[in-house]
């Protein structure tokens, strides 16, 4: 055998090992190289999405020259990852709260949702309180964002918290520990063909019984037997008109489609993509699982497979499915807007620029879509006097204010990345998101005085301002805003282990 025969069969045998690691990954040419390569658009950032590398820049300087208050935020940081460190692998499949018809898919309830002891369908009363009641400001343990260690929804905000705090540990002190971690359980939740989750949120944010649509309601209901099979409502309904003991007999249980809520969840995906870009250098993950990974979040329907794992294509496909409740109704909506038609802008984005190279029609859907509508939604925000029409009125009126700053501000973010600048302007009638940082600004400095219905009271309210505030501080045009740097070192300085001292460090010591 000649040297050059025996190379290029090392070359094989080596990149069929790492094709392996996830058991589906199929070998091209893209196997080969480094994972970089995967992602020239992304070199100018520092391969990065959703940070900013003259952010990251500034706190590793400070961390250099012992900056006390930077070292503080990178113990808060390692005492969180190593949490993680040594803790289990996630994976959608080894939850079977809420019910889903595949243990691939992710599931959840939505967060306000409650069983109704009241409700009017007498069939299904008894039984689950069916149909559910939306009950806003009053969230479910059960719920995405609960508390409830049972569920899907629980275990993928495990994994994401893990994720982000894993990455930036090994971003920050380059031990491979953490790198390996993070590969490990993005293999496990994304690449595996065991344990992987399906791409799309179809399931997600359910009010069981409810009619499709949000607030009111969440997908179809439909019931499944010990053997998995599946039968409609209205083929149990009639059942149960003969036999009211019908379900329990059968041993049925529901199952629910999700709602436009669902956006937030899938929103919690954007820290995977930041968390991979975080360890590109440690080798932990081959160019193999980072092109699986694109697919995951990228891939057109048909485009790749993975033996079905993958057939219906990307989470980015999914956003646009004509039928998606979620793009029906958070993709052109009319103003007042909240949070969540923001989200999804972001999702888009994010998606879009992370499996943007090996498939240019989604960075074209951005430049070309995405930044138009973000911008537009943009201005049925706010009001002309910077306040949000669509969050004052809810019960925890500030939380959800800052909750929707959060939104935008990482909008601009990834939008940045994108090239565009312009997300952080002023372009029209006051109704902007400089205008909206300011207005939120002044409730920052002074607490006590926010004008709205609030149940959270007025603790946390300057700490829950730090994300928009931070971030906005990088922003372009932003150094004339009055105030802006003194309230940050302010709040910074109440709170020197705050992780954002690290991640958004201050500019202005």
């Amino acid at each position: 055998m000649t040297n050059k025969l025996f190379y290029f069969l090392c070359i094989f045998i080596l990149s069929s090992l790492l094709g392996c690691s996830t058991g589906t990954s199929p070998i091209s040419s893209d196997s080969f190289g480094r994972p970089h390569d995967l992602f020239p658009h992304l070199k100018d950032n520092g391969y990065m999405i959703g940070y900013s590398k003259e952010a990251f820049a500034i706190a590793k300087r400070r961390l250099v020259e012992d900056d006390p208050t930077t070292k503080q935020a990178l113990n808060t940081v390692l005492n969180k990852a190593n949490q993680y460190l040594n803790g289990k692998l996630y994976a959608a499949t080894d939850y079977d709260r809420p019910i889903r018809p595949d243990k691939h898919l992710y599931s959840s309830i939505n967060r306000y949702a409650w069983p109704d002891p009241n409700g009017t369908n007498s069939l299904c009363d008894t039984w689950t309180g069916l149909p559910w009641v939306h009950r806003d400001g009053d969230a479910n343990p059960e719920g995405a964002g609960g508390t409830s260690e049972h569920t899907v929804d629980y275990a993928k905000t495990q994994m994401t918290a893990a994720l982000k705090y894993l990455s930036l540990a090994y971003y920050f002190t380059q031990e491979i520990k953490y790198a390996e971690k993070v590969a490990d359980q993005i293999k496990a939740w994304f690449l595996h063909p065991d344990t992987y989750m399906l791409p799309n949120g179809d399931w997600s944010q359910c009010i069981p019984g409810a009619a499709r649509g949000y607030p009111s309601g969440g997908g179809r209901l439909w019931w499944v037997d010990p053997e998995g099979n599946e039968y409609s409502s209205n083929t149990i309904y009639k059942e149960l008109e003969n036999n009211p003991n019908y379900v329990t007999e059968n041993n049925l249980k529901a199952g629910y489609k999700g709602t436009v809520g669902g956006m937030i969840d899938i929103m919690d995906f954007i820290h995977v993509v930041d968390a991979a870009l975080l360890i590109i250098d440690s080798g932990a993950m081959s160019k193999a699982d980072y092109r699986q990974l694109i697919d995951w979040y990228g891939a057109p329907k048909g485009e790749t497979d993975y033996d079905g794992m993958y057939k219906e294509g990307g989470m980015f496909t999914w956003l646009q499915e004509p039928d998606n409740v979620h793009e029906n109704s958070y993709d052109n909506p009319k103003p007042p807007i909240n949070n969540q038609a923001i989200w999804l802008e972001v999702d888009y984005i994010t998606f879009g620029l992370f499996s943007g190279s090996i498939y240019p029609s989604n960075l074209d859907h951005l430049k070309n879509n995405r930044i138009g509508k973000l911008k537009k939604k943009i201005s049925g925000v706010f009001d002309s006097d910077g306040s949000q029409p669509a969050e004052i009125v809810r019960p925890t009126s500030h939380n959800y204010c800052t909750y929707s700053l959060n939104a935008l501000v990482t909008a601009a973010v990834v939008s940045q990345t994108l090239g565009e600048d312009s997300v952080w302007g002023d372009y029209g009638d006051g109704k902007t998101l400089k205008n909206g940082i300011r207005y939120m600004l002044r409730y920052a400095q002074e607490p006590t005085s926010w004008p709205f219905y609030d149940t959270m009271g007025s603790a946390g309210r300057r700490g829950r301002s730090i994300k928009f505030l931070a971030t906005a501080q990088y922003a372009p045009g932003y150094d004339d805003m009055e105030g802006l740097h003194d309230t940050i070192s302010t709040i910074m300085k109440e709170d020197p282990n705050h992780e954002y001292n690290l991640i958004w460090p201050r500019i202005i010591d």
